[in-house]
């Protein structure tokens, strides 16, 4: 009986990871699709994209960006902490959020950066874009107030593509 309780849990925790990971890339894959949607800062010798925090997600992001270029410049995917930067990031990934970050994300040298979680409520603590699972669909949910402070260039194709626009701002 012990066995078959250890197997079906092992089952059970496998079978998670393996749809954490699903998950994983096809955020991914999304954001990497996204990104040719957006202009980013010019004058750059690589594309980086920065995960804060997620040991996963980071693992995901370098298997999936390894090799891969970004309008001609090589893609580096870093995982960083507390200490180090996210000034250089040209995209800005988060599944958590503490003071520190919160403190980061709040000042203005983040002009040039796309800040993405993966829920919508971070949306109102400044990120630009939340990448979400519902229904067993990753969805995309943007802050259109935060993405107009950045020097971002966006196709409008973009936000039409978003299931969910917080802070809608009327163009003129």
């Amino acid at each position: 009986m012990k066995l078959l309780i250890s197997c079906c849990i092992l089952i059970l925790i496998t079978t998670l990871s393996y749809a954490n990971e699903n998950e994983n890339r096809l955020k991914g894959i999304i954001l990497s699709r996204i990104s040719q949607l957006i202009t980013y800062k010019q004058g750059r010798e690589e594309f980086n994209v920065c995960i804060y925090k997620d040991d996963d997600m980071y693992n995901t992001f370098r298997k999936l960006y390894k090799d891969k270029k970004y309008k001609k410049l090589p893609i580096q995917v870093f995982s960083i902490g507390n200490k180090e930067d996210l000034y250089n990031c040209d995209i800005f990934y988060s599944s958590k959020i503490d003071d520190n970050l919160r403190e980061k994300i709040n000042r203005k040298h983040l002009i040039h950066t796309l800040l993405v979680s993966d829920r919508v409520d971070k949306l109102y603590e400044g990120f630009i874009m939340a990448l979400y699972l519902k229904d067993k669909k990753i969805k995309i949910a943007i802050n259109h107030g935060a993405l107009l402070k950045t020097e971002l260039n966006v196709n409008y194709r973009l936000l039409q593509a978003a299931s969910q626009i917080i802070n809608p701002v009327k163009v003129k």
